[in-house]
């Protein structure tokens, strides 16, 4: 039920955005994105792919002119591909260096932060953490008041390791759409 709340909100939120009129360009440092995100926990032949909407908050700190530094902020709740009653709420923090991070035109960027995935299984209070570092690249486009992310990031596949189950790659990545101000 979140889930599709959320993702009607996200369409009336993008609806809403490119109905608006377009501004001069300016340089807009901040932007709220809302999309789908996904986590994939790859080991031979099982693979775990979790799936869901997700929220990020992305900052330029820093601007050349050429390039900007920019932190981002992600978290999505996120469903097992196969079996619905696993959950795994994740959270990303990153730093991001690359071109066009606040203003108008093609995006591209790349960088490194950390992860913290919390996996249930619904019924069962305990739950597990699992948290590492990560490094990420992507590309997108910003419009006026608009901007659209496309990024992959590879996970510490370390962070995943229990002993019994050893992952061969994890992989994170998402697509977003974006109100610049």
């Amino acid at each position: 039920m979140k889930t599709r709340k959320l993702m009607i909100f996200s369409t009336a939120f993008a609806t809403a955005m490119f109905a608006m009129p377009a501004l001069p360009d300016t340089v807009k440092p901040f932007q709220v994105g809302f999309g789908g995100f996904g986590v994939n926990v790859e080991n031979g032949d099982s693979d775990n792919k979790f799936r869901g909407p997700g929220v990020n908050f992305q900052a330029a700190l820093a601007d050349s002119g050429r390039s900007q530094l920019a932190l981002r902020v992600n978290y999505a709740q996120l469903e097992h591909e196969d079996f619905s009653s696993l959950s795994n709420d994740t959270g990303e923090a990153l730093l991001l260096w690359g071109s066009n991070l606040n203003r108008t035109g093609f995006k591209w960027y790349v960088g490194g932060g950390v992860f913290q995935d919390r996996v249930q299984l619904e019924g069962f209070e305990r739950s597990r953490n699992v948290s590492g570092g990560q490094l990420t690249g992507g590309l997108g486009y910003n419009w006026s008041n608009v901007g659209l992310d496309v990024w992959v990031s590879g996970r510490e596949r370390s962070a995943y390791d229990t002993g019994a189950f050893r992952p061969d790659s994890v992989t994170a990545g998402g697509v977003t759409l974006g109100f610049r101000f």
